[in-house]
């Protein structure tokens, strides 16, 4: 399981290089954190969920991190929307869950308390759903 800070898309390898060293230069600037979650809900849309998520709480160490990561690789001002971490759990068919009425669908939301500590930034490719760790950085 992991929490998506940055989504950088298909790149070129020769391109990595350099995100790498954005990364390790920015990893050197924190140290490790907690990241609690504290829901399970569907997500992104209650009303037209494409997943089942465990929400987290959006601390100020990884608000930061997440917003300076997203800033370097897009060479943007300012990100354009709101971080939230969550952790997926499964995947919705939606075609099959758009079927069943909006007072059947069956109810994922459960209040729950589990913490972990963040040390490093995986940098991870992702094809078909099968993910392969390219560089793990640390934390200073």
């Amino acid at each position: 399981m992991h929490i998506t800070l940055f989504f950088v898309g298909y790149v070129e390898l020769d391109q990595l290089v350099d995100i790498f060293e954005t990364i390790e230069n920015i990893a050197q600037k924190y140290s490790g954190f907690k990241i609690n979650l504290n829901n399970v809900s569907y997500g992104p849309k209650e009303r037209s969920p494409k997943m089942v998520w465990a929400n987290g709480e959006n601390s100020p160490e990884l608000g930061e991190l997440q917003a300076e990561l997203e800033k370097s690789l897009l060479e943007v001002r300012e990100p354009d929307h709101n971080f939230t971490p969550h952790i997926t759990l499964g995947r919705i068919v939606q075609w099959q869950f758009n079927k069943i009425e909006l007072e059947e669908r069956p109810d994922v939301s459960k209040d729950i308390s589990l913490s972990f500590p963040v040390n490093s930034i995986e940098i991870m490719e992702s094809e078909k759903g099968r993910y392969t760790v390219l560089k793990s950085i640390s934390f200073k």
